[in-house]
Order: C-alpha cells, then structure tokens, then sequence
C-alpha cells in the first residue's frame, strides 16, 4: 500500500516537473477567467505614467482656456460688429445662437452672458418680429 502511494507521488511530481510550463500556463488561463481584475502590469503602468497624465491634463487645460477665451472673442467680435452696424445673414446670426449656447452650456457663461442677451434679443428684433 505504502508503494503504491510512492508510486503515485512519484509519477505526479514527474508529470509536474515534465509539464510544469503547460500546468502554470492552464492555471494563469484560470486566473485571466475570474471576473476579479487582478493586473499588474496595468498598475504598473499607471505608477509610470502618472507624470505623463498629468502633464496631458494640464495640457487639456490649458487648450480648453485657449478655446474658452477664443471662442470668447469670436462672441465679442460678433456683438461689435452688430453695435458698428455690420449686417449678418440669418444663417450667421443662428451659428452665432448656437455657439454662445454651446459656451453656456460648458459653464463658460460668466463671460459672455451680457453679451448673449445681447445677441438673443437683437436676433428676435430682426428675424422673429410678428409680421
């Protein structure tokens, strides 16, 4: 009985040291299969990469204040233009509409918000006047 189990162990422990690549290989498979992320590599990669984001989100930054401030000056270019008596086609005035809509809605509002009124209640003089 005592061989027998000697016999057993021993052929277990060759198959593990012939095959040993094949079972670590079925067993990472097993780990990839569990709904449990476990990935160091990409914790490894966030720890390298920190100063990298955080350089592009301070370059996100800085374009989104960029655009914040040319969209800005496009809006009060507009708003001068109509003051100095440019006239504008209803297809420009309703861009402009929807561009200082857009600003708004980002929360850039502070801005432009006089400006905004200025341009909603001059369109409504022009295009939407009862006839």
């Amino acid at each position: 009985m005592y061989q027998e189990e000697r016999i057993k162990k021993m052929q277990l422990l060759e198959i593990i040291n012939n095959w040993w690549a094949l079972i670590l290989v079925g067993i990472f498979s097993l780990i990839e299969i569990v709904p449990i992320k476990l990935s160091p590599i990409e914790f490894i990669g966030k720890k390298l990469n920190k100063a990298t984001n955080e350089k592009l989100d301070n370059l996100n930054k800085k374009i989104e204040d960029y655009h914040q401030e040319d969209a800005k000056i496009l809006i009060s270019d507009f708003v001068q233009d109509i003051k100095n008596g440019e006239t504008k086609s209803e297809t420009q005035w309703i861009a402009m509409l929807n561009f200082v809509n857009e600003y708004i809605n980002k929360g850039w509002n502070s801005n432009v918000k006089q400006d905004a009124i200025f341009i909603e209640r001059e369109y409504q003089k022009l295009f939407l006047k009862e006839n």
